[in-house]
């Protein structure tokens, strides 16, 4: 059954690059029937992405997000329409909060030229991007980070070495979902991934969307 009623629900993940978001959301969404909003996988990033080295990180984080934009403007469509939709990632919306913070500088280093600019979009987005009514928080432990990235062998930055430094920025991403939480009214839902199969941590995910009253 494709899950509508008079007013529609826009349920948005949030979380840490390999944490499971969109197969856990995906495989939820099918599951429920419910429309699913997907981020690009690494096989389809461009050049512009894989060498930030020489085309700099303001160009990859801008074809990110323009990659992201049409989702989320659909996913709010379809939640006017009186739809209840699934996003995958919420980054645009709360970069605001914490890409000036120590450790975000495996995106985008404050000295770098165009930070000033970014930092205005991200001011912008907070601002005027589609709100979320859920947000799901995907949390889980460095080793079971760890063991996500290995078993899917991601690789999704230059240096593995900076992009696994970044798991620090779980704790902004956390804070980030309860501020943002707090001013807009949106419920937070906060999930503990655990290194298990799909479709266990999509039944948890279920019973937790159960608990809540989303679906």
């Amino acid at each position: 059954m494709n899950i509508k009623n008079a007013n529609g629900k826009l349920i948005a993940a949030m979380g840490l690059p390999g944490s499971g978001k969109s197969s856990v959301m995906s495989a939820l969404g099918t599951k429920l029937e419910i429309t699913t909003f997907l981020e690009l996988e690494e096989k389809e990033y461009t050049e512009v992405v894989k060498r930030r080295d020489i085309y700099g990180s303001f160009t990859a984080m801008t074809w990110f997000r323009a990659m992201r934009m049409p989702n989320l403007y659909e996913a709010d469509r379809l939640r006017k329409q009186g739809e209840t939709v699934f996003i995958d990632t919420y980054y645009d919306k709360l970069f605001h909060f914490y890409l000036h913070k120590e450790g975000m500088e495996w995106l985008i280093r404050t000295t770098d030229t165009y930070f000033d600019v970014i930092q205005e979009i991200t001011r912008l987005d907070y601002q005027f991007l589609p709100d979320a009514d859920y947000l799901i928080t995907f949390e889980l432990d460095y080793d079971t980070w760890g063991k996500f990235l290995q078993l899917r062998g991601r690789k999704l930055l230059d240096s593995d070495e900076i992009f696994l430094n970044s798991y620090k920025t779980q704790a902004y991403f956390i804070e980030a979902a309860q501020q943002y939480c707090k001013e807009s009214g949106c419920q937070l839902i906060q999930f503990q991934q655990t290194f298990s199969s799909l479709e266990e941590s999509a039944s948890r995910l279920h019973q937790l969307l159960v608990e809540h009253g989303v679906v």
